[in-house]
């Protein structure tokens, strides 16, 4: 038997006991739960308290397990960004569509501020847009079937992050 037969029948076998079980029964036999941390079996008439659940449960790999990684680092950076704009359209928004807002005062006091504390203002805003912007190019690659080597991830989320730093520069320079 080769060996793609011999796995399509360990995965098809143990699904088709169960349909065979229903049918003639119309109930599943009864399946002894064992407790993921002791392997011991579980009382199933206890009822499932919190700290039974607690001290069951099963414990999944965890980021203190493993090393972190640049892909750990950009997912997090772009949800956080695509958050953080999202509250700040929907911010302002509502204070233009609430409130009475003095757009000229505002563009007074940015232009009355120092050169360097602009430059740094805009790169603070600018940073995060771009990394946005290149990380989601970046997932848009990946959906075309390209760089998903572990190599061509680790390459393109270097690229999005040197990429997105010299943009922002640019753009807080101008």
């Amino acid at each position: 038997m080769n060996s793609t037969r011999l796995l399509q029948t360990r995965l098809v076998t143990p699904t088709a006991r169960v349909f065979q079980m229903i049918g003639k029964n119309n109930a599943a036999a009864p399946v002894q739960l064992r407790a993921f941390s002791t392997g011991k079996p579980v009382n199933q008439d206890k009822p499932l308290d919190s700290e039974f659940v607690k001290k069951h449960r099963p414990i999944s790999p965890h980021f203190t397990i493993y090393q972190p990684q640049i892909t750990w680092y950009g997912s997090i950076i772009h949800r956080i960004t695509g958050a953080g704009f999202a509250t700040l359209f929907y911010a302002g928004v509502m204070t233009y569509a609430v409130g009475d807002f003095n757009t000229a005062a505002l563009v007074s006091t940015v232009g009355a501020l120092p050169v360097g504390v602009k430059v740094a203002g805009k790169f603070i805003l600018a940073w995060p847009f771009m990394y946005h912007s290149f990380n989601g190019i970046r997932h848009l690659v990946w959906d075309a079937g390209r760089c998903l080597t572990n190599q061509g991830v680790i390459n393109s989320g270097y690229l999005a992050i040197g990429s997105s730093a010299a943009a922002a520069l640019g753009l807080a320079c101008m």
